[in-house]
């Protein structure tokens, strides 16, 4: 990385650097889980028993987000990763760091395989997490629909760690 980044869990202190974040998110295009966040929904990412949340800070700026979620009872195994970056501080290797702190966080909690699911078109992401032995296993179609984005159609990535 270039620039000095700091991966760190999520705190109190974050609620509206994180929403500022959401926002420039939103602004960007490439959908993602993090749109929309007020400050109310990041304190509810600090509070959900079932989920971490990482956060890349550059200076003061939260400039990435990644969140690993716990599946309940017989899924306990299985987490479910979202990472998402500003756009003017892509292509550093802050997801990639973001990554793999979820990966270290998931193995001290003793999740066994951890799920990606990443937007057909976002070959970055998609390349990102192929590189880091990530494999890709099916397409889920028309996942999710948005306003601006219609029907979207998501890749499936697991890893057993």
């Amino acid at each position: 990385m270039a620039e000095s980044i700091r991966i760190r869990e999520l705190d109190k202190h974050d609620n509206s650097k994180v929403a500022t974040l959401s926002k420039q998110l939103a602004d960007d295009g490439v959908p993602c889980s993090f749109w929309g966040l007020s400050q109310d929904d990041v304190q509810t990412l600090l509070e959900a028993p079932n989920k971490i949340t990482l956060v890349a800070v550059s200076s003061s700026e939260v400039v990435g987000i990644g969140t690993v979620t716990r599946g309940e009872f017989y899924q306990s195994h299985l987490a479910e990763l979202s990472v998402a970056v500003c756009p003017k501080h892509r292509r550093l290797g802050i997801a990639r760091s973001i990554v793999q702190g979820l990966e270290e966080v998931s193995i001290s909690k003793e999740i066994e395989l951890l799920k990606a699911l990443i937007w057909t078109e976002n070959i970055p992401s998609r390349r990102l997490f192929e590189q880091l032995g990530y494999e890709h296993r099916s397409i889920l179609y028309a996942e999710f629909k948005s306003a601006e984005f219609g029907e979207i159609d998501d890749c499936v990535y697991y890893k057993r760690i």
